[in-house]
Parts: C-alpha cells; sequence; structure tokens
C-alpha cells in the first residue's frame, strides 16, 4: 500500500473487504496497524465510516479496545491507524483449526468482559466477527476493534458501506430486516455464538456451499444450528448450551447481559476438570446471575388491530395489480412507524418488497434523499444473492430501462454495481430532462415491483 506517513512492514490480515498491514510511522518509528477497505467505494463513504468508527472507539476507553490514533491515506484511499498489538487475527488463528477447552473459555471470558464494558456505556458493536477481534497466543490478551454504526441487511440509514458476503456469515435474525424486531446490543450476542460456535467446532453454523447466501439469511431467520457438542465431541454439554443461548432466534431468550455470560464462563472455567482425557463440566443453571439492569418493555403493538387489517388489505390489492398510497398521521410518538413497520414481516413472508426511507431535516436539499434511502436497501439485498439471480436483475431492470440506465444510476449510484453505469444519454433542455428522468424512474418501479414481488414503499416523516 501506499502512504505518505507510514512504511508498510508486512500484511496482517486480508479479508473480503478489508486488509491490515503492520507500518511504522516515517516521523518517529513508531509501529501501528493499518487499515483500508477494499471494494469500489468512494473515498467519502471509506473515509465516513472510518470517521465513525474513530469517534465510537474514542468514547470506549478499555484496555481490551484496540486504540484509534488516526485516519491517514492518500486522496484515494483512507486508512485507519491504529495501535499496534502483537498478536494475530482470530479469523488467521481459525484457518489453523478450533481451539482447545482451556484456550476457548480464556479468550471468550475476555471478550465478555470487553463487550460487558461496551454494553454498560450505552453502546453495541454490531459487526463482532473474527477478523474484528485479535489475540496474543502469548499473553492471552484480547482486542476489540472493528465498532460500526447499526447495520444490518437492510443497512443503517448512514452507512455507505454494504453489507459484504462474509458479515452475512454472523448477523443476527433481526439484523437481516427480516423480522420485526427492532436492533439493539442483544444483536451482539447472537454474532458472539457464531463466533464461539466456529472456535468450538472450526466451522460456521450455517456454511452454506453453494452462491446463494440467502440460504444463510434464511438459516439465521428459521434453521436450528447443530449444537457444538454433537460437531465436537470435546466439547462439554454446558459449554455447549451456553452458545446455543447465545444463538437464539429471539433476542428475549439469549443471555440478556455480558456479566451474566461472563459469570457462565467463570464458571465453566472453575468446574473444568480432565477425567481420562476427557473435558468434563459439571452441570448447572445457566443465566442464574443474567439480570437486565434496564426495563424492557413488550414492542407489540395494542388495539390497532383495525388499522393493521386496513393496511394489509390495501396490500392485498396491490398484489392484485392496483397502485395505493396511503397517508399516516398523527402527533408525534403516536406509533405511526411502528403500525407501518407492523406489516413488514407479512410482506416480505409473501413475496413482497418492503423499503424504508426517512427524510431528514438536515437533507432537505438532496433531491430524493428518501427514495435513494429505501432504494439502497433493495440493492444491498440484491447484492447479497448469488451471480444467477443478481445477472436476472440485471436484465430485468436494463431490458426495461433500454439506453436510459444512466438516467437512473444517477438517482441511485450504487445501483450500478448491478446494472453497470451504462452509456451517456442526449443532452437535453432541462424541461424535457425533467420529463424523461420521470418516464425512466417510472419505468425503474415498473422494473422492480412485479405481480410475485409487490412492492412496498414507506417514507417516513414525510
Amino acid at each position: 500500500m501506499k502512504n505518505n506517513d507510514y512504511i508498510a512492514s508486512s500484511k496482517l490480515y486480508e479479508g473480503s473487504d478489508l486488509i491490515l498491514h503492520r507500518a511504522i510511522k516515517k516521523n518517529d518509528g513508531r509501529p501501528v496497524i493499518l487499515k483500508q477497505i477494499k471494494g469500489e467505494y468512494s473515498y467519502v463513504d471509506k473515509f465516513s465510516l472510518f470517521k465513525a468508527e474513530l469517534e465510537i472507539t474514542k468514547s470506549l476507553p478499555h484496555k481490551g479496545i484496540l486504540n484509534i490514533l488516526e485516519i491517514t491515506g492518500t486522496h484515494h484511499a483512507p486508512a485507519l491507524v491504529m495501535e499496534d498489538f502483537e498478536g494475530d487475527v482470530l479469523a488467521n488463528i481459525l484457518a489453523g483449526g478450533r481451539f482447545g477447552i482451556q484456550s476457548f473459555l480464556q479468550v471468550a471470558t475476555e471478550l465478555a468482559d470487553i463487550l460487558a464494558f461496551v454494553h454498560n456505556a450505552n453502546a453495541s458493536h454490531y459487526h463482532i466477527q473474527p477478523e474484528n477481534i485479535l489475540i496474543d497466543p502469548d499473553s492471552g490478551a484480547v482486542k476489540l476493534t472493528g465498532f460500526k454504526p447499526y447495520f444490518g441487511m437492510p443497512g443503517n440509514q448512514d452507512s455507505p458501506i454494504l453489507l459484504s458476503k462474509f458479515d452475512i456469515a454472523y448477523i443476527s435474525p433481526e439484523q437481516t430486516g427480516r423480522v420485526v424486531h427492532k436492533v439493539d446490543y442483544r444483536t451482539d450476542f447472537y454474532s458472539l455464538g457464531v463466533v464461539f460456535y466456529q472456535m468450538l467446532t472450526g466451522i460456521l453454523p450455517f456454511h452454506i456451499h453453494s452462491e446463494d447466501y440467502t440460504e444463510i439469511i434464511y438459516s439465521h431467520l428459521a434453521r436450528e444450528a447443530a449444537p457444538v457438542c454433537v460437531l465436537n465431541r470435546e466439547v462439554p454439554q454446558v459449554l455447549s448450551g451456553i452458545v446455543g443461548k447465545l444463538m437464539q432466534k429471539k433476542a428475549e431468550k439469549r443471555y440478556q447481559t455480558m456479566l451474566g455470560l461472563r459469570r457462565d464462563l467463570e464458571e465453566c472455567r472453575k468446574r473444568l476438570t480432565c477425567q481420562k482425557g476427557i473435558n468434563v463440566i459439571k452441570p448447572f443453571s445457566l443465566g442464574r446471575y443474567d439480570t437486565p439492569v434496564q426495563v424492557r418493555f413488550p414492542r407489540e403493538m395494542f388495539r390497532r388491530e383495525k388499522e393493521i387489517d386496513r393496511l394489509m388489505a390495501c396490500f392485498d390489492e396491490v398484489r392484485e395489480g392496483k397502485l395505493k398510497l396511503i397517508f399516516i398521521a398523527g402527533h408525534p410518538g403516536v406509533g405511526k412507524t411502528t403500525l407501518a413497520r407492523e406489516i413488514h414481516t407479512p410482506v416480505r413472508n409473501s413475496g413482497g418488497l418492503f423499503l424504508t426511507g426517512k427524510f431528514h431535516q438536515y437533507k432537505r436539499n438532496t433531491p430524493y434523499a428518501a427514495l435513494i434511502q429505501a432504494f439502497d436497501l433493495l440493492i444491498r439485498e440484491i447484492l447479497v444473492q448469488d451471480k444467477d439471480k443478481i445477472t436476472a436483475w440485471k436484465n430485468r431492470i436494463t431490458g426495461t430501462l433500454g439506453d436510459n440506465t444512466v438516467v437512473i444510476t444517477h438517482i441511485f449510484p450504487k445501483l450500478a454495481q448491478i446494472i453497470g453505469p451504462g452509456e451517456q444519454v442526449e443532452e437535453i433542455p432541462l424541461y424535457e430532462a425533467q420529463h424523461r428522468l420521470n418516464r425512466v424512474l417510472i419505468s425503474f418501479l415498473q422494473a422492480v415491483a412485479t405481480k410475485e414481488n409487490p412492492l412496498v414503499i414507506f417514507l417516513d416523516d414525510l
């Protein structure tokens, strides 16, 4: 890599979306780790993600969180400068095989302790996976990095980076965007459970050999992973139970506090013995010390059955080919957004597309901002599908738009990752250009919305 301030000495790790280098700062010889984002993202997008990670990390002073020093790099490729750590990336370690029980318990306890601090600071990681965990095998020290603002399958509305196919292996059911449950700190428990699963078995719980990554999403939602103790007979049943509790589909059935998880892991360390070459942990009740500090109220809607039925009746008409426009009015805080999102799951379960965009007061000068936000969600979902499905979407859209694909990519720039940039169109007077834009936008909506995949667009704070 090229950088005017640092000299890269060796590559530490390379994944599908990022690359880590060990480097030396030129002016003082300080060893650091440089992180860069791979992929066809703009400088602004990459810089925005690094800035968010920097701000989150600076607000979480803990010995187990890798310090970020600054953002540097060329005009084309920003780099995140992090403190050096005499260890290796967990993803590299896992390439050499699974963990032993003692070493696993040591690392797992450290991670639970770090995340307990994060959650107590009213923050979350949202991106727990092996490439964001560093371990020093000699000292047993663990460092966590890679903090992001909330993102999931639909993505954080302000996050420019798409979910990669590698990320999907570690996301929680609520991060897929296919369930109504709001993403909160408990998503970290599920992702941590997937990491623990991989550490103890050497494989992912939902490892799909095909390129159809929608199968992995479905697995997170509906399939139960084989118990760890079944795949690795050396794992005691109680430890397997801890991983299973972390990976519960419903957030309320998982551990509710990292302190509760840590106490159970510490209890495992105390009870671990070796009898005739077999690891044994005397069983105990899980979650005895798992007492949430915060009171959480149910998210179900009450006494809104009539309104929900009306929304679903309108959706049924849309499925028959009709166009419906619905306005939901009311004072702030009465539940307008929650009401609209109540139909998210039934729409998706019936094959429909449910896209969400929000009008922000600070983005009033950005044309079509809420629509761009909404369709970015669809683009993210398309890009994690297999190549045949991506090609089908490309043909579907370009077949409808013809030579006007470049017009639509001006509105939705990320769409170019699916259909290509397109050829330039003839420049015409402003009035005619507006009419052409309207026609192309309508054609695009017709290409996306079909009888098999009816489209619902929810625009919030209109």
